[in-house]
């Protein structure tokens, strides 16, 4: 995965190529669609554990299953606010746009809820984030710290740009 000179994740705006052929809205759907039946796959593995308590491996999948659900929900979060980004920079209506930052502070402060449980969930799995073709972590704590930390310093620039109500 790309990184800047300092090693952290680079960030930016592909829609156009990552969702092709389909809309976003069309991929959010799938997204969502899939999120749905990968959580009742989760409820199998808590009844699983429930009966085998002792099943490290059991343990395990489950916690890679809650890290690829909250993927998942990260994933439709980021088309989501890209294209109020986008939304934002086109339109002049102030109510408009004061809706949209509204809607991209709750975008990020779900943002930083999924990274701080994505967090958990890797100090107790470190094999979340290893890439076994590229023999090496595509995002390891450093990486997720790095993408909390700017996403409050985002949130908090937004916050003082724009009144909402709270």
């Amino acid at each position: 995965m790309p990184r800047d000179k300092k090693g952290n994740l680079l960030l930016g705006d592909n829609m156009e190529f990552w969702t092709k052929p389909f809309t976003p809205n069309i991929v959010i759907k799938a997204f969502l669609y899939l999120l749905k039946d990968w959580e009742k796959g989760i409820n199998i593995l808590d009844d699983a554990i429930a009966i085998d308590n002792k099943n490290d491996r059991l343990k395990q999948e489950k916690t890679l299953a809650l890290h690829i659900a909250l993927s998942i929900r990260s994933t439709t979060n980021i088309i989501r606010f890209s294209d109020i980004m986008r939304k934002i920079q086109k339109t002049k209506n102030e109510l408009t746009v004061s809706t949209l930052y509204q809607d991209a502070k709750n975008i990020m402060r779900d943002e930083i809820a999924i990274a701080q449980q994505d967090r958990r969930l890797l100090m107790m799995d470190k094999q979340l984030g290893y890439h076994p073709e590229a023999f090496c972590n595509l995002y390891t704590i450093n990486d997720i710290d790095h993408k909390i930390k700017t996403m409050r310093s985002e949130l908090k620039m937004i916050l003082s740009n724009f009144k909402f109500e709270r």
